[in-house]
């Protein structure tokens, strides 16, 4: 995806210098690390087939809830935008985010012990969800079951390849 990261910052810092990594992740959207005073953030430019504002709206609200929460566990935190807004619609329509980074890797289920402690977490991360106000008429999102609606380019082959790529 051509972007101009300048312009996307710009709503976030005002003359920031930063730098760009690549993640070794992300089918369906376009996702970087920066790091800007030594502080490194996830940005994320989402899919414009797939991610709508009620849906960024709701994920924000989402995490924002479990960080006041005061759970055992860490969610990434949205950044707010010089005008106070948790996200950016570009000119084409594209949503863009940044939030806060968090250290880790993926979880290696390699042995009893380590599958118990995540199994916790599940249960933690799923009670701390029961009590989420969710209103009656709330967003439901896009289905990621419908793997090969998710994006124009999302066809049997580069699913078939994501998913290869990242097997256990």
């Amino acid at each position: 995806m051509n972007c101009n990261f300048d312009k996307i910052i710009s709503h976030y810092f005002k003359n920031a210098d930063y730098t760009l990594e690549a993640v070794p992740f992300g089918l369906t959207n376009t996702t970087k690390v920066i790091e800007i005073n030594k502080q490194r953030f996830i940005i994320r430019i989402y899919n414009r087939h797939i991610k709508t504002i009620d849906g960024l709206e709701l994920e924000s609200q989402v995490t924002a809830f479990l960080h006041k929460a005061k759970a055992s566990f860490e969610v990434p935190i949205f950044l707010h935008t010089c005008n106070g807004e948790d996200y950016v619609v570009m000119r084409d329509g594209s949503l863009v985010a940044m939030t806060t980074f968090l250290e880790g890797k993926l979880p290696q289920l390699s042995d009893m012990d380590k599958a118990v402690k995540f199994g916790r977490l599940v249960g933690e991360l799923s009670f701390r969800m029961s009590e989420f106000p969710m209103k009656k008429a709330a967003y439901t999102g896009i289905s990621f079951h419908k793997m090969y609606n998710i994006h124009p380019l999302a066809n049997r082959d580069s699913v078939k390849s994501f998913f290869c790529k990242f097997a256990f």
